[in-house]
């Protein structure tokens, strides 16, 4: 072996691939059964590797370097062999950007990434550049790169796991939306969480970073560089694109878009205005206050993407209407109280999944709770609780996987639910 890969999910086998690509002996170790399917992928792709793995591999002094994908914990026992023998370490984004020629835009935050790299990549388009989209949103920036895919940019969404695992991250512009509490059970501590989010930022170049990020890192004591970092108000950014007639209703698509048109003028040295129009044509992404209907005459919307309670205080913010309120899934540990102060709109709450019974403890005191062991069961009851002048708002504040395999799963099942109470279609 010459390169051990962790991971058989979308990271793993595309770091895999362009290992590979490159010529390289790879050993891909994987702690479940592989499928069929993948099986014959790495075979034709001549990678060894190791199903249901127990942990008995021992490295060679001479491997060239672990590779991890996003899950893997650094306390993970491989890690900690691979530390021990001084072993160069990995991840799946540091390697791939060691092969792109081009120009890399990377994005995190908390919530609103996704959005914020899909806008960037489709005014880099509309522009007339070639550009990748990569990253947490889908397909790892490995994979389009051992598929010999090139391009003149590279717009990288990174998640807290990712940056967690990076120590070779290299940026053209780097983009930090926001900071809530997220992920806590594996980062430890809130305060490690901002540091791992912060690697985002590189040494030198332009940094673009939310002020509420700029106030958390000086609270924690994280060091941040004075040059090169703009600072983005919030109140002066949807002050700009509500003058200049920015098409979207929501404040957080307005703001997502702020940080797109602003990422792209600092890189490429643009006037903002001339960049608003190129969000015309931008749909907004499945799952993200996503209205699918009507019921009533009232409006359904899915935010199945809110699995933190900052999420879904955002969904919140831009409701107007009385609302019947969806909270449930795998809890975070998170506090809900903050959900209290929308007690004129909110007037019930139903609460479902593995964390019904906490969300309701903290909760009942200020609204009405109706619980339910599953979300399908919730939907099955819906007509005997249904307000009858109410918005429905599926805004869970929780991961999906106690039930789910991922909020996109959750989000379709929600909708798949809802179509036999629907009285028009979306507007």
């Amino acid at each position: 072996m010459e390169w051990v890969v962790l991971g058989a999910g979308a990271s793993g086998l595309g770091a895999s691939h362009l290992l590979s690509r490159l010529s390289e002996k790879v050993l891909l170790i994987e702690k479940n059964l592989l499928s069929d399917e993948k099986k014959n992928l790495l075979s034709r792709r001549n990678i060894d590797f190791i199903e249901n793995d127990t942990g008995q591999v021992v490295f060679p002094h001479q491997l060239k370097g672990l590779v991890l994908s996003p899950g893997i914990n650094l306390k993970h026992p491989y890690v900690l062999q691979a530390k021990a023998k001084n072993l160069p370490i990995w991840s799946e984004v540091d390697l791939a950007l060691l092969h792109f020629r081009g120009k890399v835009i990377s994005i995190t935050g908390t919530n609103g990434k996704s959005t914020t790299v899909s806008m960037i990549h489709t005014i880099l388009k509309n522009m007339g550049f070639s550009s990748i989209l990569a990253g947490n949103i889908g397909t790892p920036a490995s994979e389009f790169i051992a598929q010999g895919i090139v391009a003149q940019f590279l717009v990288l969404e990174i998640s807290s796991y990712q940056l967690e695992h990076s120590t070779r991250l290299r940026s053209d512009l780097a983009v930090f939306t926001n900071l809530s509490p997220d992920h806590i059970a594996r980062h430890g501590s809130f305060r490690q969480y901002i540091v791992d989010k912060a690697k985002i930022i590189p040494p030198t170049g332009p940094v673009i970073m939310g002020e509420d990020v700029a106030k958390k890192m000086q609270e924690y004591n994280i060091p941040l560089r004075k040059n090169g970092v703009k600072i983005i108000q919030k109140s002066r950014a949807l002050d700009y694109m509500q003058q200049h007639d920015c098409k979207f209703a929501e404040w957080h698509n307005q703001l997502n878009g702020f940080f797109a048109i602003q990422s792209i003028s600092t890189l490429l040295n643009l006037e903002l205005l001339s960049l608003v129009e190129h969000l015309d044509n931008f749909i907004p992404l499945p799952h993200r206050c996503e209205k699918i209907g009507k019921i009533n005459g009232m409006s359904i919307i899915n935010d199945s993407k809110a699995t933190n309670v900052a999420s879904t205080m955002i969904a919140l913010s831009n409701q107007k209407n009385s609302t019947l309120l969806f909270l449930g899934g795998q809890s975070k540990g998170e506090s809900f109280a903050a959900i209290k102060q929308y007690s004129n709109i909110v007037k019930k709450v139903v609460v479902f999944g593995s964390s019904q019974k906490i969300i309701e403890d903290e909760l009942k005191d200020t609204f009405e709770i109706i619980p339910f062991r599953s979300l399908s069961e919730s939907i099955g009851m819906l007509d005997s609780f249904l307000p009858q002048k109410s918005d429905i708002l599926f805004s869970p504040g929780c991961a999906s996987f106690d039930e789910f395999n991922n909020f996109e799963h959750r989000g379709e099942v929600f909708k798949k639910l809802m179509n036999s109470f629907m009285d028009r279609e979306p507007q």
